[in-house]
């Protein structure tokens, strides 16, 4: 696989290598034998909710055919149905200039197509925290349980799929001004945030539009908490 495009098209064969190895490395320390055969059938539920009719879940399961875009996915379903997922794996600070043990490499954000009106409906229901911040929001939980303080993030000029298309805009909005927003710190063409992730004062947020950002950051808060003790059970 290494051999090949994988995570990023800036990495090179050696390191990618070395993360792909340190990523079932790392696998094995934090998943004793029974999790680790649970997350490859099936998937570990790290967050579930349910509302009316409506059953919301995010997943962590193998990326399957798409693990060159990443080993592992968090799926944020609605009602069963794949509504968007993150891919990642986890890497060795080094390859990526860092001290750290232990980071996490983003690679890939997806939303199925067919999906529109559950990410739409969804969305609302999260305080308008769309699929996208949310799913970065479980993996910041699991990743800080982990002991995992950094996550490295593609951007669009490096990310697989974004470079086999002329729709630099489009994929800029998805990935770069994405993890602008989310406090990311643009690096070697990737983007850098640190875990947890900081939030921007309150007080610098125009004020018509504070209790809607309030509003989301207390659902987002209320699913990180959600998470780490979903982790803890497991």
């Amino acid at each position: 696989m290494y051999l090949f495009s994988y995570l990023s098209g800036a990495i090179t064969t050696r390191h990618k290598r070395k993360i792909l190895a340190h990523h079932y490395g790392f696998l094995r320390k934090v998943f004793i034998g029974e999790q680790l055969s649970q997350l490859y059938n099936g998937g570990i539920v790290f967050y579930a909710e349910q509302h009316e009719q409506n059953q919301y879940r995010v997943i962590l399961a193998p990326s399957e055919a798409l693990e060159f875009e990443g080993s592992l996915s968090l799926v944020f379903e609605m009602n069963k149905q794949k509504v968007a997922s993150l891919l990642f794996s986890f890497a060795p600070g080094d390859v990526f200039d860092l001290e750290d043990e232990n980071i996490v490499f983003i690679s890939c954000l997806q939303r199925v197509g067919n999906q529109v009106e559950n990410a739409y409906a969804a969305t609302k229901y999260f305080s308008d925290n769309n699929m996208a911040t949310i799913l970065l929001k479980v993996l910041e939980a699991a990743a800080v349980d982990f002991g995992i303080t950094k996550a490295i993030c593609v951007g669009c000029d490096n990310q697989l799929t974004a470079k086999l298309t002329n729709e630099h805009e489009r994929y800029y909005a998805i990935y770069d001004q994405f993890w602008l927003n989310s406090s990311g710190v643009k690096r070697h063409g990737d983007y850098l945030i640190e875990l947890p992730m900081v939030q921007k004062p309150i007080l610098l947020i125009k004020q018509t539009h504070r209790n809607r950002t309030l509003k989301k950051r207390q659902r987002l808060r209320d699913i990180f908490e959600a998470v780490q003790r979903n982790l803890l059970k497991v």
